[in-house]
Order: structure tokens, then sequence, then C-alpha cells
């Protein structure tokens, strides 16, 4: 893999994306990679202390009704939690350095379509 390449892997887009490791020709906005498990997933919860997180470390970091962070402990309530979603249809404007199989890289150049 070229050093110019961001390895990344999305989850909750579809099964076909899910998990699967792309190189991609640009890197990802911070605003778009959980801050604790470093996937990129189409639902973020966003806390007031300023941390991204995915649906699964968000759901993990539940404590008596609120949410913990797990970088920095503060606390949110659910009032307090800002959830986006990252439109499929974003997906479509990445362009996919290689696509890896099989701990092998396609180099050809393309998006995700």
């Amino acid at each position: 893999m070229s050093a110019s390449s961001y390895q990344y892997r999305l989850l909750g887009f579809s099964p076909e994306l899910n998990w699967r490791p792309l190189s991609l020709v640009s890197p990802m906005p911070p605003a778009r990679i959980c801050s604790v498990c470093g996937l990129v997933p189409q639902t973020t919860c966003y806390l007031l202390c300023g941390h991204l997180l995915c649906e699964r470390c968000c759901q993990r970091c539940r404590v008596d009704g609120a949410v913990v962070c797990p970088l920095d402990s503060d606390v949110c309530t659910d009032d307090d939690v800002l959830w986006r979603s990252f439109p499929v249809e974003s997906l479509t404007r990445i362009q996919v350095k290689g696509a890896q199989k099989d701990g092998n890289v396609d180099e050809s150049m393309n998006t995700l379509r």
C-alpha cells in the first residue's frame, strides 16, 4: 500500500462494505471517525466534550441513563447527545485507492458505487 493512502473500515452502510478495509485517496474528515474504535460509522453520536462515537461505542458507554465519554469521563444526558447520519450517497464521492482482498490491494482508483 502506498504511503499516500488512508485505510478505514465502514460500519452501518451495507453488508458489502461493513468491516471491509478500504484504502482512500484522501483522508476521511475527523468528524466521520469514531474517536474510540476508529470505524467510519453511518450514524454518529456527538458528545458535549467534542468526541464522536459510533453507535456501538456509545451504547457501551451508557451508565444510569447517560453517556460517559470513555476518553475524558465527561457525562452527557440523552438531551446533550447529538446524533448525525452520514448519507450513503456521500460514499459515492469518496475516491477509493484500492479495495483490499486477501491482503492484496487493487491499485486502481475508483469511487464506491
